[in-house]
């Protein structure tokens, strides 16, 4: 605990001082105005690391992403509907004040990298559009506008 806080602080610290060379490159300033909202909301949580390992996905009004199971995510902000297949697994890393099982996490990742799958809705009818994914039965939301 007393190394990760010292990093987290090394690295707080660095996000709130960019340098000039930081300042041209405007993913590495959203990276950084991201960690600094994180630390803002969790304080030191060791979560503000995956910030470098995760993707990081804006979502509009009706867009899905699908998340194999095994597969870390985070939630930052907005509405959204998540569905889960029946479990009772979920394991946390970081950004909550809950219980994080960081061997259990470690131990059941799917460690490999690629683009999170979107789901493309399929218009039913007038109003009504249905996401689905063709190779989860069990994974089906209606929206009826």
């Amino acid at each position: 605990p007393a190394r990760m806080d010292e990093l987290l602080k090394g690295l707080v610290s660095r996000v709130r001082m960019p340098s000039p060379m930081d300042a041209t490159d405007e993913v590495v300033l959203q990276t950084f105005r991201l960690i600094e909202r994180l630390h803002d909301q969790f304080g030191n949580d060791i979560g503000l690391f995956s910030v470098f390992f995760l993707n990081i996905v804006r979502m509009g009004v009706g867009e899905c992403l699908y998340m194999p199971q095994n597969t870390p995510h985070a939630y930052l902000s907005g509405d959204i509907v998540e569905c889960m297949a029946c479990s009772d697994n979920v394991v946390r890393g970081g950004l909550t004040p809950k219980f994080k099982d960081l061997d259990v996490l470690c131990e059941m990742l799917e460690y490999r990298g690629d683009v999170p799958p979107c789901i493309e809705p399929e218009q039913v009818e007038a109003g009504v559009l249905l996401y689905a994914h063709k190779e989860l039965e069990e994974f089906q939301v209606t929206h009826v506008h």
